[in-house]
C-alpha cells in the first residue's frame, strides 16, 4: 500500500507500507498503562524508545491506557526480551501493559493528508 500526495503535479508525500510477514518481520503493539509517571520520567521513556533499533512508533495516549510503542522484531523471543527489559528498566512507572501482535493491516488513513 503506498499514500502519494500529489501538488500541481509534484509528488510532496509517499509512504511505502511492505508486508512485513513476507520479510520475515513480527509486528507488535505495547500498551502500558503507567503510575508515577511525570515529564522526567516520559522523557526517559521516551528517550529509550526513540534510541530502541526495533521500535518503529510511539504514541502517548488519552483513555484507559497511556502509552502505545510499536515494534518489529525477527523473532519471538526478541519482543519478550524487550518486555522483559522495559519491565526492568521503568518498574517505576509501568503499572501493567498489554501486547498486541498485529498479523495484518487492511488499511492506512492518514486523513486529510
Amino acid at each position: 500500500m503506498r499514500d502519494i500526495v500529489l501538488r500541481n503535479k509534484i509528488i510532496t508525500k509517499y509512504r511505502c507500507y511492505p508486508n512485513l510477514q513476507n520479510l520475515g518481520i513480527n509486528h507488535y503493539k505495547v500498551i502500558f498503562r503507567t503510575k508515577n509517571f511525570n515529564k522526567k520520567s516520559e522523557k526517559r521513556f521516551r528517550d529509550y524508545v526513540f534510541n530502541h533499533k526495533n521500535a518503529t512508533q510511539f504514541l502517548k495516549l488519552i483513555g484507559s491506557w497511556d502509552l502505545e510503542v510499536e515494534f518489529e522484531t525477527e523473532t519471538d523471543d526478541e519482543i519478550y526480551s524487550i518486555l522483559t527489559e522495559i519491565r526492568k528498566k521503568f518498574s517505576e512507572i509501568i503499572r501493567d501493559f498489554d501486547l498486541i501482535r498485529i498479523t495484518q493491516t487492511y488499511k492506512y488513513n492518514y486523513f486529510p493528508f
